[in-house]
């Protein structure tokens, strides 16, 4: 695949993150506007007895409500901007800063998660395995990055990050798989809701891997890029030293 291919691939799949990353956000404006109209909105694409059953759940329990929520919207504006290569290349600085922010919103996004399945679990027990076995995927794969990062093996990070992504984002194709059950199907919110966790965020992940086999070329070229806008500034530290 000629660098231009790449370069046309790399495109789809960054608007392709921002198309999810604005659907999380919506997800999020819905579950706090207290417009009517989102009420409606709510009730016709989630289902009325989504909206009466667990929306008062996330006011009960409004503190996990705010701890998942609040970093999901962080996870899903920073995500866009971390894969941006332009971005990643001008502003290396915002680009650590962001990742920061990235981290810990994923990490608390993958814990809260878990937690939305033990405390109010809307698919029941089987609720749980997907939220664990995506929550835990989420978690190490960010763990796994930091590691590598700290490594310097920019490379690699690039990969552990694109994962964490790809699972942190899922709850987009979450969304779309639950409009087609909810119109598409006889069965109740609540008995395909563990289903489409299942599918969403499992070929939200496959995207992501394909995308990471298919991209190394420019994950290499990144991590090239890295290293050649630190260097010159540990030449000149290293000289400004040594003039001391």
């Amino acid at each position: 695949m000629t660098s231009k291919q790449l370069q046309r691939l790399g495109a789809i799949g960054w608007w392709l993150a921002v198309t999810e990353s604005v659907i999380a956000l919506s997800l999020v404006f819905n579950h706090y506007s207290p417009l009517e109209a989102t009420r409606q909105s709510n009730i016709m694409f989630a289902g009325r007895e989504y909206v009466e059953l667990q929306h008062p759940n996330f006011v009960t329990h409004a503190l996990l409500s705010a701890a998942h929520f609040l970093p999901g919207v962080a996870f899903a504006i920073i995500a866009p901007l971390q894969f941006h290569p332009r971005i990643r290349a001008r502003f290396p600085r915002f680009h650590r800063w962001c990742g920061r922010v990235f981290a810990l919103a994923g990490l608390l996004l993958g814990g809260t998660a878990m937690a939305f399945a033990v405390k109010i679990p809307y698919g029941g027990f089987s609720e749980l395995p997907p939220q664990i076995f995506y929550g835990s995927i989420l978690s190490f794969s960010i763990l796994r990055g930091l590691y590598l990062i700290r490594k310097k093996d920019i490379a690699r990070h690039r990969e552990w990050m694109l994962r964490a992504a790809a699972v942190g984002l899922g709850i987009a194709l979450n969304r779309v798989f639950y409009v087609a059950f909810l119109f598409g199907t006889s069965a109740t919110s609540r008995e395909f809701f563990p289903t489409i966790l299942w599918i969403g965020s499992g070929l939200n992940l496959l995207i992501g891997e394909i995308w990471i086999n298919v991209s190394r070329p420019l994950g290499v070229g990144a991590a090239v890029s890295a290293r050649t806008a630190v260097e010159p500034k540990r030449e000149r530290r290293a000289a400004s030293v040594a003039a001391e």
